[in-house]
């Protein structure tokens, strides 16, 4: 069984040891396995982040587990936080927990969870790791990784409205992409070495009239295939020497891409004089005659 790693009142740097232990060892306290001593959270410690304490990540982080609760405050830093278990985000406050910056690497089976929506810069796996759905879905700002070994077992992978990577390095498949975030034009590069399979792609809604088209740009960095398990969507178009072939694939070769076109809302008159036309044409779900 894990041991536990509590943060002392007012936390402190997570590499600090002074930041963990409590006046005697016990409960809450972080042990070496390996030494027997009492150190900073290892490995083999599943680290909780209490109310009243903010812990920062003054260089690279290793624990069996993360656990953030209430007030609880994590900054990461530009470091990398290798977790063997589970990410737990109960912050009451979305910016309580701060991984700007940083890469989450995930090195066994996982799930990421909690109250709170996580967003992630980097997002590392080389185990099955199930994402967050709904509401709390956990949130991708850049690159998502999955190595021999990874997977996204089931879950949401949610982008946020910036230009991201999926390096997938094993075959993978992506139960669903969430690109409802995306506001203007943006890249999706699939930059991996292994192709790529989404079973649901959820792509941005309209803007209102007279708004811009949203544009999403899936291009493939190798020479692999990527498959829409529903098949390609009608809002995409095939730039040549890209291909498609049947089962919704689209073969990847340098110089192509997938593009997809979200154009605004048609707009809809204020009025019509049924008098003169004798009939209207709408778009919208419902027209009130008075």
């Amino acid at each position: 069984m894990a041991i536990s790693c509590a943060t002392v009142t007012g936390g402190g740097n997570w590499d600090v040891f002074g930041t963990w232990i409590t006046s005697t060892a016990g409960s809450g306290d972080c042990l070496d396995s390996n030494s027997g001593t009492w150190s900073a959270p290892s490995a083999a410690n599943d680290v909780v982040i209490p109310s009243t304490t903010a812990v920062i990540g003054s260089a690279n982080m290793a624990a069996k587990s993360v656990t953030i609760n209430g007030d609880g405050k994590f900054t990461s830093g530009s470091n990398t936080l290798m977790i063997s278990g589970n990410f737990t985000n109960n912050a009451t406050t979305a910016t309580n927990v701060n991984l700007a910056g940083s890469s989450v690497v995930f090195d066994a089976s996982a799930t990421v969870g909690g109250s709170a929506v996580t967003t992630f810069d980097n997002l590392t796996t080389s185990a099955p790791l199930t994402l967050p759905t709904g509401a709390t879905s956990a949130i991708i700002n850049a690159t998502l990784t999955i190595n021999t070994g990874g997977s996204i077992a089931a879950g949401t992978v949610k982008f946020s409205d910036l230009n991201h990577n999926i390096a997938a390095n094993v075959g993978s498949t992506i139960p669903t992409l969430d690109l409802s975030a995306i506001t203007g034009s943006k890249t999706i590069a699939f930059n991996g070495s292994a192709n790529t399979i989404i079973n649901a792609l959820t792509l941005p809604s309209p803007n209102a009239p007279g708004g811009a088209s949203k544009v999403v740009v899936f291009t493939i960095l190798n020479t692999k295939t990527l498959t829409f398990s529903g098949g390609i969507p009608s809002a995409c178009a095939v730039t040549p020497p890209y291909a498609t072939a049947p089962g919704g694939v689209v073969m990847g070769v340098t110089g192509g891409n997938l593009t997809c076109t979200i154009p605004a809302q048609s707009a809809v008159p204020a009025s019509v004089d049924l008098r003169e036309t004798g009939k209207v044409t709408t778009t919208s779900e419902e027209i009130s005659i008075k």
